[in-house]
Order: C-alpha cells, then structure tokens, then sequence
C-alpha cells in the first residue's frame, strides 16, 4: 500500500500537542514549576512565623497566590510551549519536516521519502502506534515518531 500527503504545521503541531501532553519530562517540569511557587511562600510564613512577624493578610495573600498559580500556570505553561514550538517551525528552514511526504508499506518495512531523504524501517521497530483525531503516530523510539 502507498500513500502521499501534505505534512503541513498543523500536523506538526499535532504530534506536538500529544507529545507535551503525554512526556513524562514535560509534566515533571511542570509539577516542579507548580510546586515551587506555594513552597517558596510556605517558606517564608514559616521564616516570618518564627522570627514572630507572621502576619494573616499576608499569608492570605500568599494562598490566594498559590491556588491561582496551581489552578492556571500549567494550562499557560502548555500553552507557551506549543506557541514557542510553532513559531520555531514557522520560522526556519524545515524542508525535511514539512511538504509532500510520501509512504510506502510492504510487509516487512514501511518505506518513507520526502523531498530530502528516504528511510527504511522494519516494522519490528515501530514500538508504538496511537491514533488520536485525524493522525495516526507510529513511533520508531520512545520519542520519534511518524
């Protein structure tokens, strides 16, 4: 079976999308950036609780803070990583990424050409299939995928 396509942003930006969403390094990162805010300010209540200047309108201030930072930094954090991602590829020179790719699949390999290079896989390496919307992820490694 062969098959064409155009591979534009979008599809790009798909892959993407389910990547940030489903990397372990991604939500790590954010679980460390989330929890830091409401540490620092329960650090220093602490600080102020035993240097006896804790004061109740400030650590009022300090969980108003923390509940806003937890409830809406991860979905802006997201957000600025897709936006950051996008505006790379549209950008640079992404010849071999974006345009007609074009597939080919035999029994024993999936073929893969586009206008700057060729690849041979056997399917015994795809180690992943995902099918999210109107994509379909075949991953040859943990992270790499077509």
């Amino acid at each position: 079976m062969e098959f064409e396509f155009l591979f534009d942003v979008d599809d790009w930006m798909a892959f993407n999308k389910y990547e940030l969403k489903n990397s372990k390094q991604f939500k790590r990162s954010r679980y460390i950036v989330v929890g830091m805010m409401p540490l620092v300010f329960s650090f220093i209540l602490l600080v102020d609780y035993f240097n006896n200047r804790f004061n109740w309108w400030v650590a009022s201030f300090f969980l108003l803070v923390s509940i806003l930072w937890i409830l809406f930094y991860p979905k802006r954090m997201y957000s600025r990583a897709v936006n950051k991602t996008r505006k790379k590829l549209e950008s640079s020179q992404n010849d071999n990424i974006l345009g007609w790719h074009n597939y080919h699949f035999t029994d024993d390999f999936i073929f893969f050409k586009n206008d700057s290079s060729e690849t041979k896989i056997k399917w015994s390496g795809i180690v992943k299939f995902i099918e999210i919307d109107n994509y379909y992820f075949l991953f040859d490694t943990g992270i790499l995928g077509f």
